[in-house]
């Protein structure tokens, strides 16, 4: 329901219906979702007593607070989740500090973290640009992250955004140069060759999907929503395994994930 906060009729009749118990009774007017300058200017007009309510009812088991068109909904239920075709699945890698951890050449990359190995800390705020530490990065951890793990190869290709292609350090290491690393995740793009699928299971925008063949940002299918990213490979103990999860479908033969979606291509 949509209320204009300096009416003070709205806040009384507000305040009347929250006391009434076991009876309610959702309403929505006819302008939901509106947003912007047409809101406010409605907003300034109409009260709840003025208000042209409809009365609404939310459906189960999600109860969206919104009215939607359910006509082909049944037909949709039947199709496959993404969840239950990819066993494993998570959000992509947060950096915390994208000036710090995502650059356009490795040897970029290779500066920023022989700086964070080498300079004082008042030295890598000033030339990073780094204000506060937060609950997930700080400079200090990221110098001791990068100061115990000098394995060259840890310098990785990096899907940042969609179709741009840039370079980073990845220890796995929670915390520490890269803030939220999803290590868990990652280690099965780093551990051989794989490809993943990307998209957004929730979206203000419409829905985007990528294909990567390496290591993805949280940000690298849609710009304003969280992505979360499909490995099509696994590797439990560093060798390659197809997710051999068994996923019963709609006619009840359980089939191995991988090769349901190789045989349906």
């Amino acid at each position: 329901m949509r209320f204009s906060r300096n009416c003070h009729r709205t806040r009384q009749l507000h305040q009347k219906a929250q006391k009434i118990r076991g009876n309610w009774r959702p309403f929505i007017t006819p302008n939901y979702g509106d947003c912007g300058k047409n809101k406010y200017d409605w907003l300034n007009i109409h009260n709840a007593e003025k208000t042209d309510w409809k009365i609404f009812q939310p459906d189960a088991p999600d109860f969206f607070f919104k009215p939607r068109n359910t006509k082909h909904e049944a037909e949709w239920n039947k199709g496959w989740s993404i969840r239950e075709v990819f066993v494993v699945s998570g959000n992509g890698i947060k950096t915390e500090r994208d000036g710090v951890s995502i650059h356009f050449s490795r040897k970029e990359i290779q500066t920023a973290v022989n700086d964070f190995r080498l300079l004082p800390d008042h030295e890598l705020r000033q030339k990073y640009n780094l204000e506060n530490d937060s609950r997930d990065w700080s400079v200090n951890r990221a110098k001791t992250d990068t100061n115990t793990n000098k394995d060259p190869k840890l310098f990785k290709q990096i899907l940042y955004r969609p179709f741009d292609v840039r370079h980073t350090w990845f220890s796995g290491k929670s915390k520490g140069f890269i803030g939220t690393p999803a290590s868990a995740l990652m280690h099965h793009f780093i551990a051989g060759e794989n490809i993943g699928l990307i998209t957004t299971r929730q979206t203000k925008e419409e829905f985007g999907v990528l294909a990567a063949a390496f290591i993805a940002g949280h940000k690298s299918c849609a710009a304003y929503d969280i992505n979360t990213v499909f490995p099509l490979y696994l590797y439990p103990n560093g060798e390659s395994e197809a997710q051999i999860e068994l996923v019963a479908h709609e006619n009840g033969t359980p089939t191995k994930s991988c090769c349901g979606i190789c045989e349906a291509v």
